[in-house]
């Protein structure tokens, strides 16, 4: 292979001579170049094609108008329109090229196709900024990547990197804080890549699939590592590039890693790895027998150990007396068998521990009383801990001494309160993970000695609470799924649903009291008919619900102010239990007794002179099974067998409706009787009141024709029309429930507000506003008619 020789008497490829970047470490390699293999400028200055391209002035001229033209005259070149940027030295890579499956970069930048085209893009302009230049229109979508000569690739009007606050960055990608991401090896690079230099601040690396520098001030993209050119400020990504190494695994620069080793099975000894070996990474193969007691000067070098699902199942090193593992600072045992972390852990023989991950431990229990403080220190250099997906249910006095600690996260394990002396005094964390945890009681101050900096991470709203904090916590850094009734201080948090709960249920109690007492006392005619039972049904369920109302009210009376006390006792309490019993007894008993109405209304209006006419046992038979299916659907939730699934403690209304994406336990049993069950029995209702309209509507055309013999029918029709506006307004209720509930089953988030209106208001109206429309016109007929009977009988006597 032809080589170049620089003035420094280091050799490179003949190809690296003249392509515009520094491959000499003297930069010899480009000087006097004549030849381009880019594009030149007017002033015969040589420049990297893609930059023809980008709608930014970089050739140098007098006026920067003119240089702008004659770049956009020089993209107009079919190999340069459209060269998103430059590898091989000299290639260029169009978009299409991003994503065809094909690896077109293979010089000294690496797959940068292949890495770039995993990214999402975005466009630099849009129809109104009116650009008719031909300049390149992509760039990766919150990412900011440079090319070989320092320059940011993608739109030059950094609009790819803008609105990027909530933007989720790729593996091996770094997120400046509240903005875009950069490659982790573009961290404590000595250069300022994040808007206020944050990548350059002094806080433990993490790099994944990339190499660390042995300094542990900076990461390397793993193109860099054994490239014959140092990278790291020791030279150790060139060191180590030709040792041997056992089959199955890679070794390279002090880095051992797994690569086709047959993982079933177990590693017995650690010969093959060298003493200079750095990053240790055997995951996925079975180390027991390898683990903790490790081989003496073995792993004295390591500082990252890497241990993930390899089935050890202790951690203790009573006898262990060896330094080999004082050096480690990162130790990933996620995933494995462990069950204890006892005092004589080989984590205290650990003294340079920053990082430690426990996740995944399921049989994790029991962390001992200083387990993660060093043999005679007072402290730990532990900055994360990740204790995620264990069941260790306490931790009272292993965090007492982590006073460096700044990442915690507890996210899915058994841990059901904070106790006051749980943290080091003055503690300041970064992040604080409780997502998944359940905590029974909470005191004041609960958070005293913790000052949460960046994130606090729950799914309960009560533990964003100021009530439970330290007045040096900013609130806004708490993370949790917002509550659509609660506030910290209150159940009922909106005054308005206060007041419609008041008023809704009052109505429905009241109401429905007055029409029973109505219909028993002054309209027993009614009972001669199917449907004056299925009223009279209806009337009892929609008390029901208006028993739910007040028992909700009354319990946001009783809490006021201080609900985030009593928030879990009152979600369990047996109260709530029968609150939510009732709420969905009446709701579905509705929905039954509402469907009878509509097909005896259907069967009177089809068969006008009652071939059809039900016997009083048989409708009596009916309700009885209408109840016990209601009861039996209601209850099923508080059966031994099913009380695991809480689904009347999920929140404060005691409500099972399945209107949130998030999966409870039972979430299928409520998604198939309030959705399924109920929008099946309302098409068939919908159905039912059209056919009734429509013979409504036929017979006021045929009114005239009315003779005294079908009285019975027009009487028929008369009932159908009162009943009309009782099951439109239940199925006006109910029917936005169903599309709300079949959006949350696809996964669409139903906002917390519509959630809170449903519930207070849609839900329980028609109870409320029922009594009126199926009584009132009965009311106004019999008024009706004894205003006739006594303008008659003043007529006679006349």
């Amino acid at each position: 292979m032809r080589q170049f020789t620089c003035n420094n008497k280091q050799c490179i490829p003949i190809e690296s001579k003249c392509d515009l970047y520094n491959d000499c470490l003297d930069g010899s390699d480009e000087e006097d170049c004549i030849i381009c293999p880019h594009s030149r400028c007017q002033n015969a200055r040589c420049l990297p094609k893609h930059w023809f391209g980008d709608g930014e002035i970089d050739c140098n001229s007098c006026s920067h108008d003119g240089s702008l033209v004659d770049e956009a005259k020089s993209a107009l070149d079919p190999d340069i329109h459209q060269c998103l940027f430059i590898c091989n030295r000299t290639e260029c890579v169009h978009e299409s090229m991003l994503q065809d499956d094909v690896t077109q970069c293979q010089g000294p930048e690496g797959e940068l196709d292949v890495m770039i085209g995993a990214l999402e893009s975005t466009t630099c302009y849009s129809e109104a900024d009116n650009v008719s230049l031909p300049y390149a229109n992509w760039g990766p979508k919150c990412v900011y990547i440079k090319d070989r000569y320092g320059e940011p690739l993608g739109c030059r009007n950094m609009r790819h990197l803008q609105n990027c606050s909530d933007f989720v960055c790729p593996e091996g990608y770094y997120k400046c804080p509240k903005s875009y991401c950069i490659p982790v090896h573009y961290l404590k690079n000595a250069e300022f890549d994040c808007l206020d230099g944050e990548d350059e601040d002094d806080f433990a690396l993490v790099c994944p699939k990339h190499y660390r520098c042995a300094t542990i001030n900076n990461c390397l993209h793993p193109d860099h590592v054994c490239d014959k050119q140092v990278d790291c400020p020791k030279g150790d990504d060139e060191t180590s590039c030709n040792v041997p190494c056992r089959e199955g695994f890679l070794c390279l620069a002090g880095t051992v890693t797994v690569s086709s080793y047959n993982r079933s099975i177990p590693l017995t000894d650690l010969d093959f790895v060298s003493p200079h070996t750095r990053y240790l990474d055997l995951s996925g193969i079975n180390v027991s027998a390898v683990f903790p007691s490790f081989p003496r000067d073995r792993i004295t070098n390591v500082v990252n150990l890497t241990l993930s699902g390899c089935s050890i199942d202790s951690v203790e090193a009573k006898n262990y007396e060896y330094n080999d593992v004082r050096g480690i600072w990162w130790l990933d045992l996620s995933y494995n068998l462990i069950t204890e972390v006892p005092s004589s852990s080989i984590l205290k023989s650990m003294y340079a521990l920053q990082f430690l991950n426990l996740s995944h431990n399921e049989q994790l229990a029991r962390v001992g009383n200083d387990a993660f403080i060093p043999y005679r220190s007072v402290s730990s250099f532990l900055k994360v801990l990740d204790l995620s997906y264990t069941a260790v249910r306490s931790l009272r006095s292993s965090l007492v001494n982590l006073n460096r600690l700044e990442k915690l996260i507890l996210r899915n394990t058994g841990i059901t309160g904070i106790p006051y002396n749980m943290f080091p005094r003055h503690l300041t964390l970064q992040v604080l993970d409780l997502r998944g945890l359940t905590f029974n009681d909470l005191y004041p101050d609960m958070f005293k000695n913790v000052t949460i900096l960046s994130q606090l991470l729950t799914d309960s709203f009560k533990l964003c609470c100021p009530q439970i904090h330290s007045k040096d916590t900013d609130l806004k850094v708490c993370v949790s799924d917002k509550d659509p009734f609660s506030s910290c201080s209150d159940l009922m948090s909106v005054m308005i649903l206060k007041i419609l709960l008041w008023v809704s249920g009052v109505l429905a109690v009241v109401g429905n009291i007055i029409v029973i007492f109505y219909r028993l006392s002054f309209d027993k005619m009614i009972f001669k008919m199917a449907y004056g039972h299925f009223i009279m049904h209806l009337s009892f369920a929609d008390l029901f619900m208006g028993s739910y109302l007040v028992i909700i009210a009354a319990a946001d009376t009783y809490y006021r102010d201080s609900y985030v006390w009593d928030e879990y006792d009152w979600r369990n309490s047996d109260v709530c239990k029968v609150a939510g019993f009732l709420s969905t007894l009446s709701s579905e008993t509705s929905t039954f007794f509402i469907f009878l109405i509509t097909l005896d209304r259907f069967f009177a209006m089809r068969f006008p002179f009652r071939q059809l006419k039900a016997s009083m046992k048989l409708i009596a038979l009916i309700c009885t099974i209408t109840w016990a299916l209601g009861i039996l659907i209601a209850a099923i939730p508080l059966l031994p067998y099913f009380q695991h699934w809480n689904l009347y403690s999920t929140n404060g209304m005691c409500l099972a409706l399945p209107l949130t994406n998030r999966r409870h336990p039972g979430w299928q049993f409520s998604t198939a009787v309030f959705i399924f069950l109920n929008f099946f029995l309302f098409i068939l209702i919908a159905f039912g009141q059209l056919a009734i309209y429509r013979s409504v509507f036929s017979m006021r055309i045929n009114q005239s024709k009315l003779n005294n013999a079908s009285y019975r029918r027009s009487q028929d029709l008369a009932i159908a029309k009162n009943l009309f506006l009782v099951v439109i307004t239940d199925f006006m209720c109910w029917f936005p429930i169903g599309v709300m509930g079949l959006f949350s089953l696809s996964g669409h988030e139903i906002g917390h507000d519509a959630y809170a209106w449903s519930a207070v208001l849609v839900l329980p109206i028609n109870s409320a506003i029922n009594p009126l429309l199926y009584t009132i016109p009965s009311v106004t007929r019999k008024l009706r008619q004894y205003k006739e009977g006594v303008t008659s009988h003043r007529s006679k006597s006349q």
